[in-house]
């Protein structure tokens, strides 16, 4: 009962697996900005001492190593770093002291005492302050606008670059020049994983919903992916219409960044399904929401829906994904900002049959295994941490302490025995 209750909590927290990133990726480290030597720099000040961030998500697993600062030479004297996970605010790493180099104008690099293991998939802050004496800072005005995510292990958003004068995560934004403040991280990748197998049982059934498959890789722009959830705490709604399956992400800035992976090989499954459209939650106001489903097959794009709005019903949206490998689900945000940007699969399938009747008839019912995640955090040395196979999380004796509760039992029952041996002792005499 204790390991089917663990397992269950996992189910829910670990939402987040690990697949292949289809550049080049390795081993070496790689930065978020890159030549930068072209872009128009913009000097500036406010003033006052202010904590300046860049935000950003990887699209595996690794290793952050040191934080880089773009500098003018007017800047000077200690600074600040800092690393925050977003979705939670929590601070990972840091604060850290470092005394910046006077007269440079260019990159300096702070390597961090502790290297910071962090999850793909995952929004983080790297943020550094400069001083009172020092308020002078560089930025480069819309350069996420124009990033290349598709060849970057980093997703980034538009508004990307985020600041504060308080002593708490950047949160702030500059919706005017979209400005881009040159924090940076160096960034090691882990090695590159497939998406999970699934059970060798799915291959037995004619349709099988897809938030019941073990997930990949993926991405929701500040959030995790929704699974059979619109959101932490309601469900998957389009309009009027409730949904108990399905999968839910919010839009990234760059079209297919927010997304997810599913293994389907030799499954012999030919159609995916879904009802699509813009999610409708109670909490959030989802009314400038819009966005555009994909459906790809091995890198492939198969298909794409036209432009769905908040209000919209519920529409069809299939794929053929016949001899498919890996089918990735992505979505757009019709190139009008991802404000309400909430993408709902709803009763999304995988299925061998090509006629809608039977691909949404005897749907199988099945108990999704956990994935595998990594939690941020810090490693005694800067050696690249490989992710456990999903074998390990199997063995959860070490993670509850059956031992313990075996022997505490054991002590009980003796006391339990001795009591009543004394008693009735008592009652003979």
């Amino acid at each position: 009962m204790l390991r089917k209750l663990t397992s269950v909590a996992l189910a829910l927290i670990l939402l987040l697996g690990f697949a292949p990133y289809e550049a080049d990726a390795s081993n070496e480290s790689v930065t978020i900005f890159g030549d930068i030597s072209g872009e128009e720099i913009v000097a500036s000040t406010d003033n006052v001492a202010i904590n300046l961030s860049t935000k950003f998500a990887v699209k595996v697993p690794g290793t952050i190593t040191k934080a880089r600062l773009y500098t003018s030479k007017e800047e000077k004297g200690h600074y600040s770093v800092e690393i925050w996970s977003v979705l939670d605010e929590d601070l990972v790493a840091g604060p850290y002291d470092w005394e910046i180099s006077e007269g440079v104008e260019g990159w300096q690099e702070f390597e961090l005492p502790d290297p910071l293991n962090i999850e793909a998939g995952r929004d983080y802050l790297i943020a550094i302050r400069n001083n009172d004496e020092s308020t002078y800072y560089s930025f480069i005005p819309e350069y996420f606008k124009k990033y290349d995510s598709e060849n970057s292990l980093f997703i980034t958003q538009y508004d990307g670059g985020m600041f504060t004068t308080a002593d708490t995560m950047p949160s702030n934004k500059n919706m005017i020049t979209w400005p881009a403040f040159l924090r940076d991280v160096v960034f090691v990748p882990d090695e590159i994983k497939a998406p999970p197998k699934q059970m060798e049982s799915i291959a037995d059934f004619n349709s099988v919903y897809v938030s019941d498959l073990k997930l990949g890789s993926s991405y929701s722009n500040n959030s995790l992916l929704g699974i059979d959830m619109g959101s932490a705490s309601e469900g998957l709604a389009i309009g009027s219409t409730m949904y108990e399956k399905g999968l839910a992400m919010w839009a990234s800035s760059h079209e297919g960044d927010a997304f997810v992976e599913i293994n389907i090989e030799g499954l012999g499954f030919k159609t995916f399904a879904s009802y699509v459209g813009v999610g409708d939650l109670l909490m959030v106001d989802n009314s400038e929401g819009s966005v555009i489903f994909i459906v790809e097959v091995d890198g492939e794009e198969v298909v794409r829906s036209s432009v769905c709005k908040y209000g919209d019903e519920p529409v069809l949206f299939t794929a053929d994904i016949t001899d498919g490998k890996v089918l990735r689900l992505s979505v757009s945000d019709a190139g009008d900002g991802t404000a309400g940007d909430l993408a709902v699969w709803a009763d999304a399938v995988v299925s061998k049959s090509v006629d809608m009747d039977e691909v949404f008839k005897d749907i199988a019912s099945i108990t999704p295994e956990p994935t595998p995640t990594k939690t941020p955090k810090k490693t005694e040395t800067a050696t690249t941490q490989t992710p456990q196979s999903n074998d390990d999380t199997d063995n959860d004796d070490d993670a509850f302490p059956y031992e313990i509760v075996i022997l505490a039992s054991v002590v009980v029952l003796a006391l339990v025995v001795l009591i009543v041996l004394i008693n009735r002792r008592k009652r003979a005499k």
